[in-house]
């Protein structure tokens, strides 16, 4: 294909990603309530945005859920990475394969397949429900970044560790946790970030009393585009931008 066709296809693919999302920051910043036309710059509408108190409860609803549900996802992550590279054991094929299963299967089908669960159980939708339902999709990821990072380090350090005198606890503690802390880091910001701007497994889960920041903006929108929905788009924006600027400086760490 001629190069400066195919560099004109790339440059058109990059306006129509990206110029939607520069109108909304710019936007941001107008006046006018009105999202057609620009009368000048403001910041009303952050001010605006943190006196709005229904979006301030839904935005400490998302860092939460997003903070705990990484927390624990690293968690179990770290340790079901740990068996995959520690034991061989019947099955293990088909249980790497399974872990897999959430990141390929549709976000609709999860989100569904999990409500219909905690109807069967009678289990009260609400922050639990959310909590649970993202560490369900997240730790798939969490496994899979630690997993790359236990097979880039030393097998030996661990037994080297014991024969040193320590024990398995802290052999795995001081020894195998250190050498794989940019990936436990790195899997602990993306979960961070898919579950800062899940929507619709979150939308089906959640209930009445916890709303996450994106469903709430989804309902916010359904009245009409208020500029304190540009507002908030733009903080979200920025903080995936800073966490994912984050995660590819630990990434490299990992691969490297």
């Amino acid at each position: 294909m001629n190069k400066k066709l195919l560099t004109t296809y790339t440059i058109i693919a990059f306006i129509f990603l990206y110029l939607p999302i520069t109108v909304l920051i710019v936007f941001s910043f107008n006046k006018d309530k009105i999202s057609s036309s620009w009368s000048g710059f403001t910041l009303d509408w952050y001010y605006k945005l943190f006196q709005n108190t229904d979006l301030l409860n839904s935005l400490q609803t998302s860092i939460f859920i997003a903070i705990f549900s990484s927390l624990i996802s690293v968690v179990l992550g770290t340790f079901t990475s740990y068996a995959l590279y520690k034991f061989d054991f019947k099955g293990k094929v088909a249980f790497q394969s399974l872990l897999q299963y959430p990141i390929i299967t549709p976000d609709i089908v999860i989100g569904i397949g999990l409500l219909i669960f905690f109807v069967l159980i009678n289990f009260t939708l609400g922050f639990f429900s959310v909590l649970i339902a993202h560490i369900s999709f997240t730790m798939a990821y969490t496994t899979l970044i630690i997993s790359t990072r236990f097979n880039g380090i030393d097998k030996n350090i661990e037994d080297a560790a014991i024969d040193l005198g320590a024990t398995p606890f802290k052999a795995f503690r001081f020894a195998v946790i250190p050498s794989i802390m940019p990936g436990i880091i790195a899997a602990f910001l993306i979960s961070f970030i898919i579950s800062w701007d899940d929507f619709i497994v979150s939308f089906f889960t959640s209930g009445v009393g916890t709303t996450t920041l994106p469903v709430k903006v989804y309902s916010m929108i359904k009245m009409g585009v208020n500029p304190q929905i540009n507002a908030i788009s733009t903080l979200l924006l920025m903080t995936s931008l800073i966490s994912t600027f984050i995660v590819i400086k630990f990434q490299n760490n990992v691969t490297g």
